[in-house]
């Protein structure tokens, strides 16, 4: 896994992250703030991104290209292939002090924006409070996703279960 600091033009979203939903949902006050604050990690395939039960840093990830696979206690229980996911943003929403829930893999070549979530200290007030609200809702959104994908899939064990 290599980590390179990410250049990018004042004001600007760059094409290859134009399609990034958080991104684009962050004024363009808050864009250079923002990445400034990112780095680029390219992963080859086997790197780990995240390492489960490691301690948790204010630090979480969008993937730019490729896959990576989710494991819990070495148990594969999802896959990260789509532009614009987010991992370890849990990281952003806990305390200080958590641990990491999951192991992030790489599975190929991958590219993802690494965003350090400290940056926000730098902030005004009133840009944080606007890049709070703009982080958090996105946030709130990426975890009712997830949260309905679980339901989902626990109502299809629980029926399984009762057919068997």
């Amino acid at each position: 896994m290599i980590e390179y600091p990410y250049l990018h033009e004042s004001g600007k979203i760059p094409d290859s992250l134009a399609g990034v939903p958080f991104l684009a949902s962050v004024s363009s006050d808050c864009i250079d703030q923002v990445l400034s604050h990112t780095s680029i990690v390219e992963c080859s395939p086997g790197d780990v991104i995240i390492e489960e039960d490691s301690q948790s840093s204010p630090v979480f990830f969008i993937l730019v290209r490729g896959s990576a696979k989710v494991t819990r206690e070495g148990e594969e229980v999802g896959r990260i292939h789509t532009a614009g996911e987010l991992i370890g943003e849990k990281a952003i929403l806990q305390d200080a002090g958590g641990t990491r829930n999951a192991t992030i893999t790489s599975i190929e070549h991958s590219f993802f924006i690494k965003i350090d979530a400290r940056y926000l200290d730098d902030l005004s007030e009133s840009e944080r409070q606007s890049y709070d609200a703009v982080l958090f809702r996105f946030l709130a959104g990426v975890m009712a996703e997830r949260l309905s994908q679980a339901n989902e899939r626990i109502a299809e064990l629980e029926h399984r279960l009762a057919g068997n």
